[in-house]
């Protein structure tokens, strides 16, 4: 059975999950959601992703289908090294997209000042650099034997056993101590916005009334003033309606005079707070399951007992492959702006190919003799 699933389902998960990141980080590179902080935190966090996939296949899928390139020397460390950084760099981003949300709701007024693109990008490059040089020691610490295979060198196991405790507490036990009060945060908030915003769609009927009225009364003066009045409700209109997933967002500019930021509206909270919640259902078994071999009995290991080891691994690769699907799910504004993208992309590749016909009609034009030329150019015409 667990053949079956290994044979199917890893390689479905991590092919998947690899375009999916992909595709992500496009949209979000290619297009205005870049102008969003988060959206930096975001495509970090898909290249981390893709990292953990692709490393996977090469450590575990492949060496187990006869195309081994994961136990040679040099690969084996790099690889590892690869694995340990990107598993490492996939839940501090998601710390980070929560403690950026989190900044919101405590600093909604000056979110502008506090939250900038360069910020975000300086937080996503500190946290590589970080892990990078965090995971330094797994290039002379593992090794390939003279057996071929990829191993932890006997005179580092008990040091090693010291530091994957320590990994564990950094990549497994703090990150999910800061997602469960930084989650309900932002769920409580979610839970008053989505109040806020049927009391307001009560209000319309009401508004809708209002202006009508307005408007009535507004008919029974002279054409200067009503010019003037739809001018002003015209403007009123353009600044507090949002449409299509954009806004406008009052802020100070740099000169001190206040002004207009084009942004486009992610809701990246719901986003922040679904790929969280995915995150710890998916890679829970797995966490659980690395506790029990660092602190449990590794004598007490039964053949059951590794079965339940290689599930909880398959399933912890779905939090990586799932990343673009919740984008995909859950913001139109995403799948707006991965459409546009799309067009954007169909329609330069048409566009290079009728260059690249046009190029040749002429190349084999001014290959004929002058009289042929003229004849062609006037059956052309005609």
């Amino acid at each position: 059975m667990y053949q079956t699933v290994d044979l199917y389902l890893t390689p479905t998960l991590i092919t998947l999950g690899l375009a999916g990141n992909i595709i992500a980080f496009l949209t979000f590179y290619c297009t205005n959601l870049k102008r969003i902080p988060a959206s930096h935190s975001m495509m970090a966090l898909a290249v981390a992703d893709n990292g953990c996939l692709f490393t996977v296949l090469l450590m575990v899928w492949l060496p187990k289908h006869k195309l081994d390139i994961y136990n040679k020397d040099i690969l084996c460390q790099l690889i590892l090294f690869c694995n340990f950084v990107c598993i490492f760099l996939s839940p501090w981003y998601i710390v980070c997209l929560l403690i950026g949300q989190y900044l919101d709701l405590l600093h909604p007024s000056s979110k502008w000042r506090i939250k900038t693109t360069f910020r975000a990008r300086l937080i996503v490059i500190s946290l590589a650099i970080f892990a990078i040089v965090s995971y330094l020691h797994m290039s002379w610490m593992f090794g390939v034997y003279d057996t071929g295979v990829c191993a932890i060198w006997t005179e580092n196991a008990d040091a090693y056993q010291i530091l994957s405790i320590a990994d564990w507490i950094v990549v497994v036990f703090l990150p999910n101590m800061l997602f469960i009060p930084l989650l309900l945060r932002l769920f409580i908030f979610q839970w008053y916005d989505c109040q806020a915003r049927r009391s307001l769609r009560g209000l319309q009927p009401n508004l809708r009334q209002h202006n009508n009225t307005n408007s009535a009364s507004g008919s029974h003066s002279n054409q200067n003033s009503s010019r003037i009045g739809h001018g002003n409700r015209g403007v009123s209109a353009g600044y507090g309606y949002v449409s299509g997933g954009n806004s406008f967002n009052s802020h100070t500019n740099e000169h001190g005079s206040p002004g207009y930021y084009y942004e486009p509206e992610l809701n990246t909270n719901l986003i922040v707070c679904v790929i969280t919640l995915v995150s710890i259902s998916l890679s829970l078994p797995s966490s659980i399951d690395r506790a029990i071999l660092i602190f449990g009995d590794k004598s007490g290991i039964n053949i059951q007992r590794r079965f339940a080891h290689q599930y909880a691994i398959i399933v912890s690769y779905g939090s990586y492959a799932s990343r673009f699907f919740i984008y995909f799910i859950v913001s139109s504004t995403f799948r707006n702006h991965l459409f546009d993208l799309i067009c954007r992309t169909v329609k330069r590749i048409a566009m290079f190919c009728c260059r690249i016909r046009s190029s040749r009609h002429d190349i084999s034009l001014s290959n004929l003799p002058t009289t042929e030329v003229h004849t062609a150019t006037v059956d052309t015409q005609t």
